[in-house]
């Protein structure tokens, strides 16, 4: 619980600094997790490659943190925003957009886990 907050803690610093938030990567990083695996993240050797400093480390962390109802709200709402983003902006590919914010392609398979 300790790492998700000082995480989010980063992430909402940069929020309020308004400083560029997709690309933002924290020293900081959240624990190895049950949904890690679940959603298979990649690997270099025993570190996980995404979730962990990125902007899906706070997905990560809301999944954990907020009431079942409220992230499906949270992953609604961001769901919405990536394709207005994906729509709006055409010099990057949803792809290489999910990339940078450290989104695994299969990330909206976060709620089909069980958190343990």
């Amino acid at each position: 619980m300790e790492q998700f907050l000082s995480v989010l803690t980063k992430y909402r610093n940069v929020c309020a600094h308004g400083e560029r938030l997709f690309t933002y990567r924290t020293v900081d990083a959240i624990a190895d997790t049950p949904l890690h695996k679940k959603l298979s993240l990649p690997q270099s050797g025993n570190q996980y490659e995404k979730g962990k400093q990125d902007l899906f480390a706070v997905v990560i962390a809301f999944r954990y943190l907020l009431p079942g109802k409220d992230f499906l709200e949270f992953k609604r709402k961001l769901i919405k925003e990536i394709d207005r983003v994906n729509r709006e902006v055409e010099h990057i590919s949803e792809v290489e957009l999910l990339n940078k914010m450290g989104f695994p392609k299969n990330w909206k398979n976060i709620t089909r886990y069980h958190l343990n």
